[in-house]
């Protein structure tokens, strides 16, 4: 694509330029749209206007062969390349009635459908191209979440019934599963290489995985009225968790603390009696937890900030956790406590990593202060 001359509004804005083609390939079309629409509306025309109005459908022809073509091949590309995965991302983890491609899909279509209408095309003077793109696919989401999403219940009743119903679940989940494998094997190993990180992370997506095709295995076994599908998908889990009975040993990490042969209970000192209650209280937890890690806003940030502080039994550790800025909140919630990454955090919270490590490192601070 022809760079944009210096000093043009479009000059440093790609995606103005590539959406100013798109329209300077459409107006030829739309203009002989208009021309033959005036013509068909005149009683009485003159012979060269009848000429001129049965030649305009071969001329739209081509015309439009050219609009295609440079949409195909120059608009298309570069948009897709610029903001593809920055769309897919809005549409991520939200209770809509489509998939996240979809969503960027049916944006694209409502962006490419500007051109016939002039007064909804994209304006330089209103700012830059990728709030504006934005715009439409809040649009298109909110339009989306206006049906209420089938309940986790409703999903697995109908996949029981033979409806495949996987791509929903594994939208909702998928992510939250592999947050909390990624979690359970970074327990006790402290800072790891790049390298082990990555290979962490295989592990956690394969196990997050495994989680899903066991419960659409088990799909039968699922009793929507006696537990929430969150807590069964829980305990099939921590099945697959290494370590587990019936896990495969290669996902356990090598670490000090695990033993090199199995133990029984006569190799354990008596140990306090089992609390019904303290386990409750745990299972209910790791629940929560995996609803936090499915946090894709602000707002669901804040929301789990609070729901956190409601399940501190400790009240000089929530005291001192409720003097901490929101943002600092949010920032340690999410990164010490749900361990995502920071450009993840950043992205949730629409400011930028210096920010999010800025918060974390004076959360860590003051929290020290108050429970010293």
């Amino acid at each position: 694509m022809a760079a944009e001359p210096e000093g043009s509004p479009y000059a440093e804005d790609e995606g103005a330029y590539a959406i100013k083609q798109f329209y300077a390939a459409a107006d030829p079309v739309l203009k002989l749209m208009q021309e033959k629409a005036e013509l068909e509306k005149l009683a009485g025309r003159t012979p060269e206007q009848e000429l001129r109005l049965r030649a305009i459908p071969d001329e739209l022809v081509r015309r439009e062969a050219a609009f295609q073509e440079v949409v195909r091949d120059l608009v298309s590309p570069n948009l897709q390349k610029l903001y593809q995965t920055k769309l897919v991302r809005i549409f991520a983890g939200h209770s809509l009635n489509i998939t996240p491609e979809e969503g960027a899909q049916e944006t694209w279509q409502r962006l490419y459908g500007t051109w016939e209408h002039p007064g909804s095309r994209y304006r330089p003077e209103v700012g830059r191209f990728w709030p504006w793109l934005q715009k439409i696919a809040r649009n298109v989401k909110f339009d989306h979440a206006l049906v209420s999403p089938p309940s986790d219940a409703e999903l697995m009743r109908r996949m029981q019934a033979g409806e495949d119903t996987r791509p929903q679940i594994k939208q909702r989940y998928y992510r939250s599963l592999e947050q909390f494998f990624l979690r359970e094997l970074n327990r006790g190993r402290g800072r790891s290489p790049k390298s082990a990180v990555r290979d962490l992370r295989q592990q956690a997506e394969d196990l997050a995985a495994r989680t899903l095709d066991a419960a659409f295995r088990r799909a039968h076994e699922f009793d929507p009225d006696a537990k929430q599908f969150v807590v069964w998908l829980m305990e099939l889990a921590k099945q697959v968790l290494p370590g587990a009975k019936g896990s495969p040993s290669e996902y356990v990490p090598a670490s000090k603390y695990v033993p090199s042969k199995e133990l029984s209970l006569d190799d354990f000192p008596a140990s306090k009696p089992w609390d019904p209650v303290r386990e409750l209280h745990e299972r209910d937890l790791q629940v929560k937890m995996l609803k936090w890690s499915r946090v894709c806003s602000k707002t669901e940030a804040q929301q789990a900030v609070q729901e956190f502080l409601a399940t501190l039994s400790n009240d000089k550790v929530r005291q001192a956790f409720q003097k901490l800025s929101p943002l600092e909140q949010c920032a340690f919630l999410l990164t010490a406590v749900l361990e995502m990454s920071v450009s993840e955090v950043a992205r949730i919270l629409g400011t930028s990593n210096q920010a999010v490590y800025n918060a974390v490192s004076k959360a860590r601070k003051k929290l020290e202060r108050s429970l010293s």
